[in-house]
């Protein structure tokens, strides 16, 4: 394992022990690492815990390696992945990733958001799609040419447990 994997990978085990199970983990790469998570779901009044466990650089089958310390350990009931994906290989690995993810947190709902490489090769798009649906998983399409508060406000419905309220709805629009 890298070094900057492996530190990360070790401050995500101390985290373990003071997160709330049941809440929200992402877990992805370089675009989840520098999103604004915890901030805008403090802006837009999210209830839930975000805990977003993404590490610059990681590649997908580095992903495999660090699975139980970044997300099932965690207890989430929602997980939701940001890879990009270039070719068949990282496929593949997304299938271990959710095979194991099924496994270890079977009543957790999970999330594929839409690689950020997919405007430049649909082809890995529709295999994404593909491959979420084999696993009974959720696949959320992005604009990742958008801001983030735009991007958050596509996700933040998916954030949610149960219907929102009109002030939250209108907040959203």
């Amino acid at each position: 394992m890298r070094e900057e994997i492996a530190k990360k990978h070790n401050i995500y085990k101390v985290f373990n022990d003071i997160a709330l199970k049941n809440e929200i983990v992402i877990f992805g790469s370089d675009f989840a690492a520098g999103f604004p998570f915890y901030e805008l779901s403090k802006k837009h009044l999210l209830s839930n815990a975000i805990y977003n466990r993404s590490i610059e650089g990681i590649t997908i089958p580095e992903v495999c390696e660090i699975l139980d310390e970044c997300v099932f350990k965690a207890h989430p009931s929602k997980v939701f992945y940001i890879f990009k994906v270039e070719n068949e290989n990282d496929l593949n690995c997304y299938k271990k990733i959710l095979e194991k993810t099924k496994t270890a947190l079977s009543s957790s709902k999970i999330y594929i958001l839409s690689s950020p490489s997919e405007a430049e090769n649909s082809n890995i798009n529709t295999a994404l799609k593909s491959i979420v649906n084999e696993y009974n998983a959720e696949y959320i399409s992005i604009d990742y040419s958008k801001d983030c508060e735009t991007i958050y406000r596509r996700l933040s419905p998916f954030f949610r447990n149960g219907k929102i309220t009109f002030s939250e709805a209108f907040q959203l629009a």
